[in-house]
């Protein structure tokens, strides 16, 4: 697991294209006493550094301190605008619902139907997999 930092996203989601067009394989949050929750996502998405098209990128969140889920008419397993990826006030946002593409604040974060936030924030590219 590579550790993310704030300098990173602009390359990261370069890569995988802004992650639209995701596809949610699996979502595995566990609550901690002393560190907060962990949230661990996996998702296929389109690897502009992968001769076959497509990756399994997984990310991990720990120290969660939000997490939302309010699922609509439409379920939320693919990703049509991407997501959003942020360092607010000390914490990681990862919004998988954006409510607009430049962010700026926590409160607007907290518009989207699907985000969490946390103190930390890992990634691992793995082959595709649609497991």
């Amino acid at each position: 697991m590579s550790i993310l930092c704030p300098d990173e996203v602009v390359t990261l989601q370069s890569r995988f294209g802004n992650f639209q067009d995701a596809v949610l394989r699996r979502i595995e949050h566990s609550f901690g006493i002393d560190e907060g929750g962990c949230c661990t996502v996996t998702m296929s998405v389109e690897d502009h550094r992968n001769e076959d098209g497509y990756s399994n990128v997984t990310l991990v969140v720990r120290g969660v301190t939000e997490l939302a889920f309010r699922d609509q008419a439409a379920t939320r397993q693919s990703l049509p605008d991407g997501l959003a990826l942020r360092r607010l006030n000390g914490q990681w946002w990862v919004d998988f619902a954006p409510f607009c593409r430049e962010t700026e604040s926590a409160d607007e974060m907290r518009l989207s139907d699907f985000y969490l936030t946390g103190s930390s924030l890992t990634w691992q590219v793995a082959p595709f997999s649609e497991e």
